[in-house]
């Protein structure tokens, strides 16, 4: 079986979201005996030593052209009514040496790890017609960035709740042409078909999972004074870095009234000057980059996700899971994953609860214990990688049949 993927981003290292969940997925389908050449977009010069290190680490050929900035491609788009993203992630030279591969190549379908690079695979099967097209969605992205334009000022509002409507109308293209369209949980794919309306057929659901040599509990079983908590993500994300902001700005003094001597570590690579100004509060660190994040998980007492506009199912509270560190998140954060409040994370609802629900795991060590090892058996139950990944195998060897 040879498989071409679309990849929006060299899926290597498998140090952020949508990396993590590409390289697992092709880790398993080289296991399953998949030949496999990604095509990809580079986006920065480090971008190339990555896809080296990629193909040397696992064997899988990268052929990869510039993106450079892409400004003139969505301003074109931006003049023609389509989707920002398409056009960020269409670079005709990338077009033109898939074409050329597939014109020397047998190829049994083209796997896009997003929907913005299923434009490469409508143009190549326009010229190559009767290759399978399997899209990974992840997150309804236009979703996302209606959320996006709700929390942001002009001109950003608008360009955010342009890039929605344009990018759902190709989404709902997507769907109607290709045959699979693959989301990270049954909720983006409910959100799918309740905003088109549409019974939508051939989406399933492909799960997020948890390395669990990476992520493990540390010596730490309990509460120990003075109280840590932790933050991880790339911190140039919006969402994340709404979060933690958010955070600071309505949690973080009622933790620090209750717990004089709290700490809040930020951990993750480029934040932003707002997030670097949290610092100036006393006892928030921001990290920035780390080499290893596990230390951290190892090191705190809980994991906070305070998330406003998210998407999908968030890696950084099943790595928190697979720690064994207690999770406090809101009910935007908790979509996705199949857990229960009180049992495998609380949830908070307004940012007083927030606060109560940090206070209620420090101050009842049964409820701390008994959370983190329902949260690190759910990992077990429903959250390692092949597990997660068999349907996707499946659905490549096409021995399942249609939901």
């Amino acid at each position: 079986m040879n498989i071409v993927v679309l990849s929006h981003r060299v899926p290597y290292p498998p140090i952020k979201g949508e990396k993590i969940r590409t390289y697992h997925q092709l880790e398993s389908l080289r296991e399953a005996g998949c030949e496999i050449t990604v095509f990809c977009p580079l986006h920065e010069a480090a971008d190339n030593d990555l896809a080296l290190d990629y193909t040397a680490n696992s064997g899988v050929d990268v052929i990869s052209a510039g993106a450079g900035k892409g400004w003139h491609r969505m301003v074109r788009a931006l003049i023609t009514g389509k989707s920002l993203s398409v056009a960020r992630f269409h670079v005709p030279a990338l077009q033109n040496r898939l074409n050329s591969y597939l014109a020397s190549n047998q190829v049994d379908a083209l796997y896009c790890t997003s929907s913005a690079m299923a434009e490469y695979a409508f143009i190549a099967v326009k010229q190559h017609p009767g290759i399978r097209v399997i899209v990974d969605f992840m997150d309804l992205d236009s979703d996302k960035w209606q959320r996006f334009s709700a929390v942001s000022s002009f001109p950003m509002s608008q360009v955010y709740r342009y890039e929605a409507k344009a990018l759902g109308k190709y989404e709902r293209t997507i769907q109607a042409e290709v045959e699979a369209c693959l989301f990270v949980s049954q909720a983006e794919v409910d959100l799918f078909r309740q905003k088109n309306k549409s019974a939508a057929p051939n989406l399933k659901v492909i799960g997020n999972g948890v390395e669990l040599s990476d992520y493990y509990p540390g010596d730490k079983s309990a509460y120990q004074a003075p109280l840590t908590l932790l933050f991880t993500g790339v911190m140039d994300y919006l969402p994340n870095e709404d979060a933690v902001c958010w955070f600071v700005d309505n949690v973080w003094p009622s933790v620090v009234e209750n717990f004089s001597d709290a700490k809040l570590i930020v951990a993750g690579m480029k934040p932003g000057q707002r997030v670097l100004d949290l610092q100036k509060q006393g006892n928030i660190e921001v990290t920035g980059f780390v080499e290893q994040m596990l230390p951290y998980y190892h090191d705190a007492d809980v994991f906070v996700a305070p998330f406003q506009i998210a998407r999908g199912v968030q890696n950084k509270i099943l790595q928190a899971f697979a720690c064994g560190l207690p999770v406090v998140t809101t009910p935007i954060g908790a979509e996705g994953i199949d857990g229960y409040d009180g049992e495998h994370f609380l949830v908070a609802q307004s940012p007083a609860h927030f606060a109560e629900q940090i206070e209620r795991l420090v101050q009842q060590p049964q409820l701390y214990k008994s959370v983190s090892a329902s949260a690190r058996q759910l990992i077990f139950d429903d959250f390692l990688w092949e597990a997660k990944n068999r349907p996707l195998i499946d659905l490549i060897f096409q021995t399942i049949p249609d939901k």
